[in-house]
């Protein structure tokens, strides 16, 4: 009897023992499973839920005041509004638009305009932008300047300008203090349009390399026209300059007096380069003849730096040229010997290609 006892309660045993480990692994416990973690515990997997962002992006129509033609090539910097970081640039294609990538909705972005095609001025009043909808739209126009007299959109959706004026270049004349001097005096002229309050005898007396001639071994010696002035432009019997030391002078200008301007060698660019500079509204110091005609190179002397013989044209002139009309084939000159004029353009650059294409800019 006391041994049939102890058998059943073996049976017993092994029975819950059983069920235990069953109930066990049911549960992901007795070791590491798919489901269990060590030492029997069971993991939980809690819910995750992701936040979403709303994003949505800033369309720009970028048009043309008078004429609501569309601009194409304008470039936008996207700026985050509370660090003035620059997220990205984006440029206006053919329509006029330009769209950011996603950006977060409820934060203040600033859109400012970086580069625009010429003749347009450039925006400089940044925009402000919150970010509330999926596609926002904001539409900016750009004025065409008063120097630009006439313009058409061509079907490529280019801009052809036909007509420039600058008239903020007034009439500086060389006579009778500076009979030589027609480049200082032109430069001058362009300072004075620029508010710089400079007469063309400071300028010639204190701002340009000047050189003298002198003899020796019975040859005329005097200045590279490309380094100074070859002699003084207030005497009667003087000579010239280019552009390289015209250059020096307005240089000496804006370190003395401040400006941000950079002068800018011309010399060798074509026509359609010099109208260029017009579009954007900047006048071109120009080497011409007197008169348009065929230089006349009579005279000589030698380089005092180098002893290389230069031949020298005696009827050189130097001119602002701060106009043309295509139309009328024109082009508009203040000539510091005549005042403002008007040339046959096809004559002006056959000059101008014949003295060898010398010319500066102020940029």
């Amino acid at each position: 009897m006391k041994r049939l006892i102890l058998l059943m309660f073996a049976v017993g045993l092994i029975v819950v023992a059983v069920l235990v480990a069953k109930e066990g692994l049911e549960l992901g416990g007795g070791g590491a499973g798919p489901t269990g973690g060590a030492g029997g515990q069971a993991e939980s997997t809690p819910n995750v839920v992701e936040e979403v962002i709303e994003q949505g992006t800033i369309t720009i129509i970028h048009t043309d005041s008078a004429s609501q033609h569309p601009i194409p090539g304008t470039e936008f910097e996207i700026l985050d509004g509370s660090t003035n970081r620059t997220i990205e640039t984006v440029t206006t294609d053919a329509n006029g638009r330009a769209v950011t990538s996603p950006l977060d909705y409820g934060d203040q972005y600033v859109v400012k305009q970086s580069s625009v095609m010429a003749p347009f001025e450039l925006s400089l009043e940044p925009v402000s932008v919150s970010l509330q909808q999926e596609e926002k739209e904001l539409a900016v126009a750009s004025s065409i300047p008063a120097f630009v007299k006439g313009y058409a959109w061509g079907e490529d959706g280019k801009l052809n300008v036909s007509e420039v004026y600058i008239d903020e270049v007034p009439v500086v004349m060389q006579k009778p203090e500076l009979p030589n001097g027609c480049e200082i005096t032109s430069l001058t002229a362009v300072l004075n349009g620029l508010g710089f309050d400079l007469t063309k005898e400071n300028m010639a007396d204190n701002y340009l390399p000047q050189e003298p001639f002198y003899r020796k071994d019975g040859k005329l010696y005097g200045a590279d026209p490309n380094k100074a002035y070859a002699g003084n432009p207030r005497d009667k019997i003087a000579w010239f300059s280019y552009a390289p030391p015209i250059i020096e002078a307005a240089n000496k200008v804006f370190d003395q007096f401040g400006g941000d301007y950079t002068p800018v060698d011309l010399t060798g660019s074509t026509r359609e380069q010099i109208y260029a500079e017009l579009d954007a509204g900047r006048p071109v110091v120009i080497w011409v003849t007197l008169d348009l005609s065929p230089p006349k190179v009579t005279s000589s002397w030698y380089f005092n730096t180098t002893g290389e013989l230069f031949k020298a044209p005696v009827n050189l002139h130097c001119v602002v040229l701060n106009g043309y009309n295509r139309t009328n084939n024109t082009v508009h000159v203040m000539n510091p010997l005549q005042g403002q004029v008007t040339y046959d353009a096809d004559q002006f650059f056959a000059s101008y290609d014949a003295l060898g294409t010398h010319a500066l800019v102020i940029r």
